[in-house]
C-alpha cells in the first residue's frame, strides 16, 4: 500500500462552483469542518478555523447542482466579535449560554433551513466568490405543523374522551404525543 492511499484521497472533482447572483437564497447546513488556515494577526501562522458549507435547495446553477456557499470563523464561542458567535447567532436567532453551546449538536443545525443572503465578492487573488452577509433560520414545516396539530388535538382529545371509545381500542389509543417535536433552541 502506497503513501498516499494510507494518508491522501483520489478526487475527480473539480471544486468550481459557478458563482451565484447577489441576493438572498434557501439553503441547508452541507457540513463543517475543521481547517487550518493563515491567522488573523499572523498570515505566516496557521490557525484551526470552522468551514461552514451551505448548500441551496431550491435554485440549482447551469449544471444542475446546488450553489455552495462558504463562511469561516474561528473556533471560539461568546465573544461578541467572534465570526463564531455571530454566526450561530443568526442561525439559531439567540446567543447560547456555554452549557447550550456545549450541547449543542451539528444535526439540529443541519436538519433547518437558512435563508441566506449572498453578495459577489473578489479576493486578494482576484477570483470572484459568494460572500455570506447574513443567515436566519427559517421555522421548519413540520414545527408549524406540529403546533397547529397539537392545538387542533387538544379539543379532539376532549371530544374523544366525552364520547365512547370505538370499537377495538381506547380514545386515548388513538391521540398521538406531540410534546417532543419543539426545537430545544426556540425561546
Amino acid at each position: 500500500m502506497g503513501f498516499f492511499s494510507q494518508t491522501g484521497a483520489y478526487s475527480t472533482a473539480t471544486g468550481d462552483y459557478e458563482l451565484a447572483e447577489a441576493g438572498a437564497y434557501i439553503c441547508r447546513l452541507k457540513e463543517v469542518v475543521t481547517e487550518d488556515r493563515p491567522g488573523y494577526d499572523d498570515s505566516t501562522i496557521l490557525q484551526p478555523q470552522y468551514k461552514f458549507v451551505f448548500e441551496t435547495t431550491q435554485t440549482a446553477a447551469t449544471d444542475g447542482r446546488p450553489f455552495r456557499f462558504t463562511r469561516f470563523t474561528g473556533v471560539k464561542y461568546g465573544n461578541d466579535s467572534a465570526n463564531l458567535t455571530k454566526l450561530l447567532d443568526q442561525m439559531l436567532g439567540k446567543r447560547l449560554t456555554e452549557d447550550e453551546f456545549r450541547q449543542l449538536d451539528l444535526r439540529h443545525l443541519m436538519a433547518r433551513e437558512y435563508r441566506l443572503v449572498v453578495d459577489e465578492h473578489t479576493t486578494q487573488a482576484g477570483k470572484p466568490v459568494n460572500k455570506i452577509v447574513s443567515v436566519k433560520a427559517l421555522a421548519r414545516m413540520n414545527e408549524v405543523t406540529a403546533r397547529q396539530t397539537v392545538a387542533e388535538a387538544r379539543p379532539q382529545a376532549a371530544e374523544r374522551q366525552a364520547s365512547p371509545a370505538p370499537r377495538g381500542g381506547t380514545a386515548d389509543d388513538e391521540a398521538e404525543d406531540l410534546s417532543d417535536l419543539s426545537d430545544p433552541f426556540a425561546e
